[in-house]
């Protein structure tokens, strides 16, 4: 049976086993904001975020481990390396927010 997603502060607290104590299936938890299934869901999509940051720098870094793979174009090891620390830093940013 798959549940229907109920967002509260921006996180689905469907899965809450106290959700379904609430009166109207929000009742206190619209008023708490940082519930501890709140602060868990919060820090588990942060997890999957920084996850996919570090899959994507694996891949940069086994995609430029030999230079005549490159996909960038770069001519020569010391553009490459230098092409490749740009990449991470990029990937590094945008899993931080810092677009």
């Amino acid at each position: 049976m798959e549940h229907k997603p109920i967002y509260l502060d921006g996180v689905d607290v469907s899965g809450c086993k106290y959700l379904p104590y609430c009166n109207d299936k929000q009742g206190n938890c619209a008023f708490e904001p940082n519930c501890y299934f709140k602060q868990l869901a919060r820090k588990t999509q942060e997890c999957n975020r920084y996850r996919k940051a570090l899959e994507e720098i694996e891949e940069e870094l086994k995609e430029d481990m030999y230079c005549e793979s490159q996909k960038c174009g770069c001519d020569d090891f010391e553009e490459c390396l230098k092409c490749t620390k740009e990449h991470i830093l990029d990937i590094i940013s945008r899993a931080k927010g810092e677009e």
